[in-house]
C-alpha cells in the first residue's frame, strides 16, 4: 500500500493482444495518479467497456435463465 501512496506512475498497463482498447482505457482510468484528476467511481461504473460487459451479461442471462412464468404443463 505504501508503494502506491508515493508512486509517480501507474503500473504497465494490458497490451492491445491481451484486453480490447476500451478495458485499457478503463484501467487507465482508475489509475490515474492524481486523485482530483481521476474520474469518480460513478463515472467508472458508467464507462463504456462496462456497459458493454453488462449488456453482454444480461443477453447471456436472459439466455439462460429459466422463463418467469411457466404454463401449466399437467405436471411436468
Amino acid at each position: 500500500m505504501f508503494h502506491i501512496g508515493v508512486a509517480t506512475q501507474h503500473p504497465p498497463l494490458p497490451e492491445p493482444d491481451q484486453l480490447s482498447y476500451l478495458g485499457i482505457d478503463f484501467i487507465r482510468q482508475c489509475l490515474i495518479i492524481d486523485s482530483m484528476l481521476r474520474p469518480t467511481a460513478q463515472v467508472l461504473m458508467d464507462h463504456q467497456w462496462l456497459a458493454e460487459l453488462r449488456y453482454g451479461y444480461e443477453e447471456s442471462d436472459a439466455i439462460t435463465s429459466p422463463p418467469l412464468h411457466t404454463s401449466n404443463l399437467n405436471g411436468f
